[in-house]
This record gives structure tokens, sequence and C-alpha cells, in this order.
């Protein structure tokens, strides 16, 4: 009598839930949210290297660019002068 009771439960409460339709509208949305995802993390895959050369050129570009205005460095003139120590003062003969 109660695995009848509990078998017609059963069978009651999985109609209910292949009648109701709510739930399907949020896992198509679900679905078709994952397929954009995956399309757009594909396409920028593809396209990466192509944006990463191009940021490097535009780098390199703005480098050479910086270098040629600066002039030359300091060092190309020869080696840098060498410290001259501090001198104490001289004193005044008493």
């Amino acid at each position: 009598m109660l695995l009848r009771m509990r078998t017609k439960l059963t069978l009651r409460l999985a109609h209910k839930l292949l009648a109701e339709e709510s739930g399907q509208d949020l896992i198509e949305y679900a679905l078709i949210a994952a397929f954009i995802a995956l399309t757009a993390i594909a396409a920028l895959k593809g396209m990466g290297n192509k944006i990463g050369s191009e940021f490097n050129t535009i780098g390199s570009s703005i480098l050479s660019r910086l270098l040629r205005s600066a002039g030359p460095p300091a060092s190309a003139n020869g080696p840098l002068p060498a410290p001259t120590a501090a001198r104490p003062a001289a004193r005044a003969a008493p």
C-alpha cells in the first residue's frame, strides 16, 4: 500500500515537472549565452596574434621616435668625468 502511494506520488510529481515549461526558457537563454561566449573567445584568440604584433609595431615606432628626439646618450661622448674630492678650506695664517 505504501509503495503504491509512493509510486503514484512520484508519477504525479514527474508529470508536473514535465508539463511545466518555465525552466526551459532559462535553459535556452543560458545555452545561447554560452554559444555567444564561446564564439567570442574563439574570434579573439584568432585575432590575438595580429593585435599583439600591431601593438609591438606601435611601441617600437614610439620608442625609436623618442630616442631620436632625445639625442645621443651622455656616455656616447666619452667617459664621465671623475668626481672631484672636496678640498678643505685654506686657513689664514696668524
